[in-house]
């Protein structure tokens, strides 16, 4: 992995824009995927790339994705499609466990404020372990209603409704060749998660990569 240090703002795009005129300097249509820490940033990077690089009007054979849309895309080339386990899913899911056995949150269980934040709860559990998890329960009662209420969702979603973690999880046990996405371009990531790490080293371990 190599990798270019830049400020924020101009001075990183200036950067990525030199990376992407580098990976495309001997072919135009060589592909290059641009991993960014979210869909605002997606935007941002595509109209900064659009004026193009290396004095060439514009770019082609550019990817730019989230990192649980790479995967994604990566499962789905692979033939594994699923269902998202979209806000509306996990809404309903929250309030079929609250209805059938609420635990010690049975007095606030109908509050429409305590589906919302439960399920902002859940994306938070999701990202760490299940250890990690154990040891939260263990911390108060509550807690452990909530982490025991959180895997009872996980159970009714499914395997076949997969939410960002499930993808990257997928995408890093498919591993395989990973050549097609070209060079690969890891743009002012953020802090990840354990499985995040894993996913991207899997995904390096195939291809040249950079981080502006």
């Amino acid at each position: 992995m190599n990798i270019t240090h830049a400020a924020f703002g101009a001075p990183a795009l200036d950067a990525l824009r030199a990376l992407v005129a580098d990976a495309q300097r001997d072919d135009a249509l060589a592909p290059v995927t641009v991993i960014v820490r979210d869909n605002i940033a997606g935007l941002m990077v595509r109209r900064a790339l659009a004026r193009g690089a290396d004095g060439r009007t514009g770019i082609a054979a550019l990817t730019t994705a989230t990192l649980p849309r790479l995967a994604e895309f990566e499962l789905a080339r692979a033939g594994q499609t699923s269902v998202p386990a979209t806000t509306a899913a996990l809404t309903m899911s929250w309030r079929a466990e609250l209805a059938h056995e609420p635990l010690s949150l049975a007095k606030v269980a109908d509050h429409p404020s305590t589906v919302r934040a439960l399920v902002r709860a859940h994306r938070d559990l999701r990202r760490v372990s299940d250890d990690a998890l154990d040891l939260l329960a263990a911390q108060s009662a509550l807690v452990a209603d909530v982490v025991a209420l959180h895997r009872r969702v996980l159970a009714r979603l499914g395997a076949d409704r997969r939410d960002e973690p499930a993808l990257i999880a997928a995408a890093t046990e498919l591993g395989g060749d990973s050549a097609h996405l070209g060079r690969l371009i890891d743009f002012l990531p953020a802090r990840r998660t354990p499985a995040e790490q894993r996913y991207v080293a899997q995904l390096t371990s195939a291809i040249r990569t950079r981080t502006p």
